[in-house]
């Protein structure tokens, strides 16, 4: 079979060949089930022997690999410590490469979290909940923000609100943004975003009591296309930590260079990716905060990690306006992820881009694989563990009772690879994906964080190293 070798067949301790064994056209991934029957000179055949299995382009029995390419994963989820891929051999079974240099630019956001409280008990967060008497704003009318500048926390922002609908309030601070630009912003939230986004992940707080979220577009300082704080969720000066909440359900989105082009904002319909995105995170804060009411004195500790919370993020923008080609661009440039960039462990000051790209690959392969569309979104919103335990039940239940969360990282990244169009190592022939290009490691990794994984090209056979870490996990790769 292709990826698939039978070195030896004994009998009476007599070798009877020592041929290999192919089975060609089998298609990426399948899992083939065989019995291996010997026939020496005479034309005398053995029994059978046990049931044995294989799957093509993946070898991952035995210590003793083959392939053209070594895919390493460490299938801990411990992502801040470091395990050996052990001691390679010789370099003469190691391919060079060539290293591509990334130039392009991307839009990222990121997520204000809670104060720290430790010890702080939360009695007064859930009686807040809808208990503030919202302001009947009116078109023109002015507000002051807090703008959750990391730089300037206590920096208030005038905005005038422009576009008053039936889910949203468009509000600005931006001279340049005007009424029709808020209307298309507006128009485009109640009718299309507001809508898809509930549908598919859940539901908004409305802690001020005017059933509608403000759309804040101003200048974001910083490289933030834009972002959504939890403070805001949580009545101004309630708790300590919570003195520059804006008092309701605000998502911040930028004027410039966003929605920017020759000077003027003319690209407004480039917001609309960013408000999903954000709202994503809006509807899944409700779910931890006042849903699930998992604010304690651990409380960040037990809302969604931010490597799964910002998947879904990605994914809502990929329900909105299809396959997200700007993060699978990134992944076919990307230096950190050949390198064994971790899926869980989010790098705000470090290669960040990565994280977003991983992120978004591994909950389209968990839909895809799950076989329950975009229902599998709102299903991991929904459950109680926000983490890789939420995942595992999901694999649980419509992949594969026996694979552990681990085991499923490793497949998907041997999916990044082989693109299987049918089976567990690919996506399945989706539109987008057939554009990942394999990455291999060309910067002599010697260790992954859990959660990390590298691929090395080889030319002949490797014996898995007695001195790698205890998690991490070798396959032979055929491509």
């Amino acid at each position: 079979m292709d990826g698939s070798t039978y070195k030896k067949l004994e009998k009476d301790g007599r070798d009877l060949f020592e041929e290999n064994f192919f089975e060609h056209n089998m298609p990426k991934g399948m899992k083939g089930y065989y019995y291996v029957t010997a026939i020496d000179e005479n034309g005398n055949e053995s029994e059978k022997s046990e049931m044995v299995s294989a799957t093509a382009n993946i070898d991952a029995e035995g210590n003793v690999y083959v392939g053209n390419s070594i895919l390493i994963s460490n299938e801990s989820l411990d992502w801040e410590t470091f395990q050996s891929i052990g001691t390679w051999p010789a370099a003469s079974n190691i391919r060079s490469l060539v290293k591509k240099e990334d130039s392009a630019s991307y839009d990222m956001d990121k997520v204000i979290s809670l104060p720290e409280m430790s010890g702080k008990q939360p009695e007064g967060i859930v009686r807040s909940k809808s208990r503030i008497a919202g302001e009947d704003y009116q078109l023109y009318d002015e507000k002051e923000f807090f703008s959750q500048d990391e730089n300037e926390p206590n920096q208030k922002i005038t905005a005038t609100l422009l576009y008053n609908g039936k889910y949203a309030q468009v509000w600005a601070d931006d001279s340049r943004f005007t009424e029709e630009h808020a209307k298309k912003i507006g128009e485009e939230f109640d009718n299309r975003i507001y809508p898809l986004v509930t549908e598919h992940f859940g539901s908004e707080s409305d802690i001020d009591g005017n059933g509608k979220i403000s759309l804040l577009c101003f200048d974001i300082q910083g490289d933030y296309a834009g972002f959504f704080s939890f403070i805001d969720l949580i009545p101004n000066g309630l708790l300590p930590g919570t003195e520059t909440s804006n008092s309701g359900e605000v998502l911040y989105i930028d004027t410039d260079p966003l929605m920017e082009k020759n000077g003027q904002l003319t690209d407004i319909e480039r917001s609309f990716p960013s408000i999903v995105h954000e709202l994503q995170h809006l509807v899944n804060a409700n779910r931890d905060l006042y849903i699930e009411e998992n604010y304690d004195e651990e409380y960040n500790d037990s809302f969604m990690d931010i490597w799964l919370n910002e998947g879904l993020s990605v994914a809502a923008e990929h329900v909105y306006n299809g396959p997200q080609l700007d993060w699978i661009e990134y992944y076919n440039r990307s230096e950190s992820i050949p390198a064994g960039h971790s899926l869980l462990n989010w790098e705000y000051d470090g290669d960040v881009r990565s994280n977003y790209s991983l992120s978004y690959l591994f909950l389209q392969y968990l839909r895809i694989q799950s076989g329950q569309g975009t229902a599998i979104y709102k299903e991991l919103i929904n459950d109680e563990d926000g983490n890789y335990k939420a995942v595992e039940k999901m694999i649980h239940k419509y992949i594969d009772p026996d694979m552990s969360f681990g085991e499923f990282m490793t497949a998907f990244r041997a999916a990044l690879v082989l693109k299987a169009p049918e089976v567990l190592y690919g996506f399945k022939g989706e539109e987008g994906f057939d554009l990942l290009s394999v990455r291999e490691d060309s910067k002599g990794t010697i260790s992954l964080r859990g959660g990390g994984a590298i691929l090395k090209p080889i030319d002949s056979e490797i014996t898995e190293p007695a001195d790698k870490g205890k998690d991490v996990k070798y396959n032979g790769i055929f491509r």
